[in-house]
């Protein structure tokens, strides 16, 4: 195994947790009344979609290394407010 397999291995670890505790926080912080933001859902949208393409697939998971980082820079884009706010418009219909 190349470093640059066993380094994919590991983000893909962190991206695991970081959604789990991402959706924890949403959820505790929907039952209070708190506020999520839109670049906070697209974030976890994003990781999701990331675990699931990377984990059912043969992509290896060293891509991650420049998915992940692009993936928190749209996020600070207007691109990531807006598809953040679409998500949680398509949320709120239900």
């Amino acid at each position: 195994m190349s470093t640059l397999h066993l380094l994919g291995q590991f983000v893909y670890g962190f991206l695991i947790f970081f959604v789990f505790s991402g959706f924890v926080f949403m959820w505790k912080s929907a039952q209070t009344g708190g506020v999520v933001s839109h670049r906070g859902i697209f974030q976890m949208v994003f990781a999701l979609g990331c675990i699931f393409a990377f984990g059912f697939t043969s992509m290896d998971k060293a891509h991650l290394l420049w998915a992940v980082p692009l993936g928190y820079l749209i996020s600070l884009t207007p691109l990531g407010n807006y598809v953040g706010r679409m998500v949680s418009a398509y949320g709120a219909r239900k």
